[in-house]
């Protein structure tokens, strides 16, 4: 696996829903908040990358989010409530689209997210945000694994 591009965005991770459309206009449900997040992710992304990345691409997304105070203090814990972690990933594929790190998020081929709480795993940052790696993906064909 090649490492194309690596980096952290801190700040509350927000979900991107659904288009609304309307008689005459479509805009994207979640508000400024939304906007203010994506903006985040493309202006770290934009710093971090070297081109636009051609071809399949696969990508790593550690979410760190803050935990909620009525959660037990000294047993580990899960997020389980919302925001989804398909829609997190929504947000954060589009934001890197717009920063022109690739041409569409459809290159990715491969997709591991996971949303945990901050200082609770391995993989967790130490206040909210996400951590982002992106790797070129190399599928084998049938005859290469033989």
């Amino acid at each position: 696996m090649t490492e194309l591009l690596r980096f952290t965005v801190y700040g509350t991770p927000k979900p991107q829903g659904s288009k609304i459309r309307t008689k005459f206009s479509v805009r994207e449900s979640g508000g400024e908040d939304l906007k203010l997040w994506r903006e985040g992710v493309r202006s770290e992304a934009a710093d971090h990358r070297d081109g636009v990345l051609e071809g399949p691409v696969g990508i790593v997304l550690n979410f760190s989010m803050a935990k909620p105070k009525s959660a037990p203090k000294r047993k580990r814990t899960w997020p389980t409530k919302q925001p989804d972690l398909d829609k997190l990933c929504r947000a954060v594929l589009d934001a890197l689209t717009h920063a022109g790190v690739w041409k569409d998020d459809s290159q990715v081929v491969d997709l591991y997210a996971r949303k945990m709480f901050v200082n609770e795993d391995l993989e967790a940052l130490d206040a909210p945000g996400v951590s982002i790696m992106i790797y070129e993906s190399r599928h084998l064909l049938p005859e290469e694994v033989l």
